[in-house]
């Protein structure tokens, strides 16, 4: 599946995920080209990057706790992040 329709969120916003269970963090919001996102509780994740249309533009499997997701070649917008098995979703601000 590349294509995934997402509620609207307000920008930098998280839905379905319970803080006191889990501790992530995102950043630069907003971003030129990079983010990173460090996750605190040691398990695989999967990050997945789709942009303002719902199509899924990357996927990276997480072991180490830590990602740098490259977005430069992407145009200036908001693009969603999902992280599973949680599955929450977050945007972010390519500028």
């Amino acid at each position: 599946l590349d294509y995934i329709v997402f509620p609207p969120i307000n920008i930098g916003q998280t839905t379905n995920f319970n803080e006191e269970t889990f501790d992530f963090k995102i950043y630069p919001n907003p971003t030129v080209g990079f983010f990173s996102v460090v996750f605190n509780d040691n398990k695989p994740h999967t990050v997945e990057v789709y942009d303002s249309k719902g199509k899924r533009l990357s996927r990276i499997i997480d072991q180490k706790n830590s990602t740098e997701i490259d977005i430069d070649q992407y145009t200036s917008g908001i693009y969603t992040i999902k992280i599973m098995p949680e599955a929450i979703i977050y945007q972010i601000i390519k500028q």
